[in-house]
């Protein structure tokens, strides 16, 4: 992007440049479609932020800072490997953050998000007996599904895990 002044009309234009696409866009301009835009959202009903659907698409940002500090997927094996952090936190928070893992390795590596508990249980990251006791009370509360035996994160709860993990941090 370039910013030019226009010698003919003294207008500062901005140079868009993409392959045999060319847009010049005055500043009267941008303000005028910023100004559209704004008009739109203000037309827009507040409440609509409300409505959540199982479909809607992950937030990779959200979910990429969120769980940064606790794990890493490694590339060659696709394991999902546990960082230091990770095994400070309360077994509600490690079976949440591994769904939310077991959700970002699939949008990276293809595969299934979905775990069972038997599959948590060989992860080792907590007592046997507690991964299935911790999944029905997340699954009673409604902050993860199932589907099948096997349990996963909705993508409407990233944002709920990520204020969760900021409170308890």
């Amino acid at each position: 992007m370039d910013r030019k002044p226009n010698s003919f009309t003294g207008k500062t234009e901005i140079h868009l440049t993409k392959p045999f696409i060319r847009l010049y866009l005055t500043k009267e301009l941008i303000i005028l479609l910023l100004t559209i835009t704004n008009m739109d959202n203000q037309n827009k009903n507040p409440l609509e932020d409300l409505l959540i659907d199982e479909s809607q698409s992950v937030n990779l940002v959200e979910l990429a800072q969120m769980l940064k500090p606790y794990v890493g997927i490694e590339k060659s094996s696709k394991d999902i490997q546990f960082l230091p952090a990770f095994y400070e936190q309360k077994n509600e928070l490690k079976i949440l953050i591994l769904l939310a893992a077991s959700k970002a390795k699939k949008e990276l590596l293809g595969g299934e998000e979905k775990m069972s508990p038997s599959e948590i249980i060989v992860l080792d990251i907590m007592p046997p007996g507690s991964v299935k006791g911790t999944l029905k009370k997340l699954f009673d509360e409604k902050i993860i599904k199932s589907d099948d035996s096997k349990y996963y994160l909705p993508n409407y709860q990233i944002k709920f895990l990520q204020l969760k993990n900021q409170k308890n941090g």
